[in-house]
């Protein structure tokens, strides 16, 4: 499609090559996690590793979204798309109770972020989880799979274990997923318009999207964005500059072929983080807590015990850099070197997102807990963005990244609060 972004193709890697990058960087991400375990909790790796044998575990089968839609009692379908690059992705619609006196209601996209899919937003059941508040209030509810995560892993033409498969992040996600999302909906829905609501790595989509595909500026009423992320995180945490100093200096010469999955749901990974996290609930909520925000003590335990089994989802390893890259270059496109930038963008830096031309409404949730958050950059943020509704900030003590999905008493102090935006502006 003419004027949407691609990455440019790559002769494809020896398999030797890959192996030999995926264990780089697995390697120094184990060191890392290693070093945060014994930093922030104390654990002996080696007297865990023994326990490992003797794990308890509680739902292991991965159970995809729409049946759990179903199972607290909602009509839900599953629907398949094809992304004009060729991509298989997915999504769930979870289909509104409906008072049929009343006018049809705007649907509802949710987005998800990095490593994560779309049943993390359903984890606290009934009376909890803002999709199914949505679905209870007669919206229809979208929720949508990146490509590349458990749900989403087809393509045309390429399996997962071809390295190309991988050569992707949000960017061109932006560019190819998210308006094949849009599309689908407003034509089930038969809307003209819908309510887009990301987290995280799902609200640097929508920012690219209405920035560089202007024509789907006025397909979404509001968006509302959770965590935006957008922004140079000038005043970083070490804990996260440890973590991007790991990233960048790993791909800092190999960037462009060191195309892989990331931390599959799948695979090696899996049983390993299964053993530890079955048995170390505690651990693993701390460690994940050392990253993404303060004690944890916001954290719903029930919540937390049904992500465990569904975390990650997977990505591209494309995915972590361009991260990296935004946290300390600010809000560009990919950037590939200096050569391939410039066969690719036509100069040697890859230019800025134009966020400043993007018209749609957007409404920005922070909390300066949040350690992939800050104010200074959400408020710089806001100042580039041409139409902010608000920038709320999450009035909650040591709220993390994490308690947007599974924080105790979200629902009053966040949830409702989005859910009132939009029967307002419905």
């Amino acid at each position: 499609v003419a004027g949407r972004s691609r990455h440019p193709d790559f002769s494809t890697p020896s398999l030797e090559l890959i192996r030999k990058l995926a264990m780089t960087a697995l390697v120094r991400l184990a060191v890392l996690c290693v070093v945060c375990l014994r930093v922030a909790i104390g654990i002996d790796l080696v007297d865990t590793a023994m326990k490992w044998a003797s794990v308890s575990w509680g739902e292991t089968n991965v159970t995809m979204t729409r049946d759990i839609a179903l199972r607290n009692g909602f009509q839900s379908e599953l629907h398949r798309l094809e992304t004009d690059d060729g991509y298989i992705i997915h999504m769930t619609r979870i289909r509104g109770i409906r008072d049929f006196t009343e006018r049809p209601k705007l649907p509802v996209l949710l987005m998800h972020g990095l490593l994560s899919s779309s049943d993390h937003w359903l984890l606290g059941g009934r009376g909890k989880d803002l999709p199914l508040l949505l679905a209870e209030l007669g919206y229809d509810v979208w929720l949508g799979d990146w490509r590349g995560n458990t749900f989403s892993r087809g393509h045309k033409f390429m399996s997962t274990s071809d390295p190309n498969y991988w050569n992707f992040t949000y960017h061109l996600r932006a560019h190819h997923d998210l308006p094949a999302f849009i599309d689908r909906v407003l034509h089930v829905s038969r809307a003209p318009q819908l309510f887009y609501i990301g987290y995280s790595y799902g609200t640097t989509a929508v920012m690219v999207l209405g920035s560089e595909l202007p024509e789907y500026q006025s397909k979404i009423k509001q968006a509302i964005l959770l965590a935006p992320v957008g922004y140079r995180l000038r005043d970083m945490h070490p804990k996260i500059q440890m973590a991007v100093d790991v990233v960048l200096n790993t791909y800092k010469t190999t960037t462009i072929r060191a195309l892989f999955e990331l931390l599959p749901r799948e695979g090696l990974f899996f049983p390993l983080w299964r053993a530890a996290c079955g048995s170390f609930q505690e651990a693993c909520t701390k460690m994940l807590y050392y990253f993404f925000g303060q004690r944890g003590e916001n954290i719903d335990q029930e919540s937390f015990r049904a992500l465990l089994p569904r975390l990650p989802s997977g990505a591209s390893s494309l995915d972590l850099i361009y991260l990296a890259q935004i946290f300390t270059r600010g809000f560009r496109a990919y950037d590939f070197g200096k050569r391939t930038n410039q066969y690719v963008y036509g100069q040697k830096l890859p230019p800025d997102v134009p966020v400043e031309i993007n018209t749609i409404p957007m409404a920005l949730y922070y909390s300066p807990s949040d350690h992939l958050n800050s104010e200074e950059g959400v408020f710089e943020l806001s100042r580039r963005l041409r139409n902010v509704t608000f920038v709320k900030k999450i009035g909650i003590a040591n709220f993390s990244h994490l308690d947007y999905m599974i924080g105790k008493g979200v629902k009053e102090y966040l949830y409702d609060d989005i859910i009132n935006l939009i029967v307002t502006l419905s």
